[in-house]
């Protein structure tokens, strides 16, 4: 079954997907409203009960843990990775219901994407500097991916802002063909930066309009 959070949060969902009422306006929580569309989502795909909320969440933790087990994979061996998303696998249905379908789940999955997305692209230790374009599609994606967590919580600004601060620091490696000179170097991490934050705005400026 539903637990209190998830009874809330589906009737949002439902007033969302029946009526387009959106969150605030046709239906009211004091909490951001992320994860109203993530009920939207599975209301529309599975339809409103118990179960198609079970099952949308079923699936988007085998996404998780597909993430997670590849994020893993930078640092680890293919045997302790193995182990390491059966742990968490396990250990998420033993929460119940009282954990299972809450916010911060899915915003593991956004943060994985984002994390992911730097390492394949940014990552100085694969001994491969990105492309221009590669560079220009992963800032973007990565300010996507961490900005839809903020709406799912205020406080995690901290993740495109951290990811920003990487795009300015110096481990950042520079695209190929690599900027000529000093000032250069400097423009396009500037530039990525830019294209990083505007994608961390994206998803609140469209939810606000």
């Amino acid at each position: 079954p539903l637990g209190f959070d998830n009874d809330v949060y589906q009737s949002m969902g439902w007033a969302l997907y029946a009526y387009h009422a959106l969150p605030y306006l046709g239906s009211w929580d004091h909490n951001f409203p992320g994860i109203v569309f993530v009920h939207w989502s599975s209301i529309a795909l599975f339809g409103s009960s118990d179960f198609g909320f079970r099952l949308f969440d079923y699936f988007a933790h085998i996404a998780i843990v597909v993430l997670y087990y590849f994020l893993l994979r930078h640092w680890l061996a293919k045997r302790e990775c193995l182990i390491a998303v059966i742990v968490y696998a396990t250990y998420y249905p033993a929460g119940q219901w009282g954990l299972a379908g809450e916010r911060d789940e899915y915003v593991v999955f956004f943060l994985l994407a984002a994390t992911l997305t730097y390492l394949q692209i940014f990552n100085r230790h694969t001994g491969n500097n990105p492309s221009l374009t590669s560079a220009r599609l992963g800032a973007i994606a990565i300010g996507l991916f961490s900005g839809i967590t903020i709406l799912f919580r205020p406080t995690y600004v901290f993740f495109p802002l951290s990811f920003a601060v990487l795009m300015l620091s110096g481990t950042t490696p520079q695209p190929v063909p690599a900027p000529a000179g000093v000032g250069a170097r400097r423009k396009n991490k500037i530039l990525n930066f830019a294209i990083l934050t505007t994608g961390a705005i994206l998803p609140m400026a469209a939810l606000l309009t």
